[in-house]
């Protein structure tokens, strides 16, 4: 991945630009607190889609949610 832009990306990968567990990217996508596509029964993430939810303020979830791994 060059770019970023305009990507749809599965949820393991916007876990990781998150810094969040997958379990918790899909459970924020099913609750709708993240902006997400279906494709099937796939879920697929516009990072552009998200990062504008984040800076708005419509998306619960942000790069500095806190969460800890114990």
């Amino acid at each position: 991945m060059n770019d970023a832009s305009n990507q749809l990306v599965n949820a393991k990968t916007l876990a990781e630009i998150l810094d969040l567990p997958p379990a918790s990217v899909r459970r924020y996508a099913r609750e709708g607190k993240l902006p997400c596509s279906r494709i099937g029964r796939l879920l697929r993430f516009d990072i552009d889609e998200v990062k504008y939810a984040i800076k708005k303020g419509d998306c619960v979830v942000s790069p500095t949610f806190a969460h800890t791994r114990r």
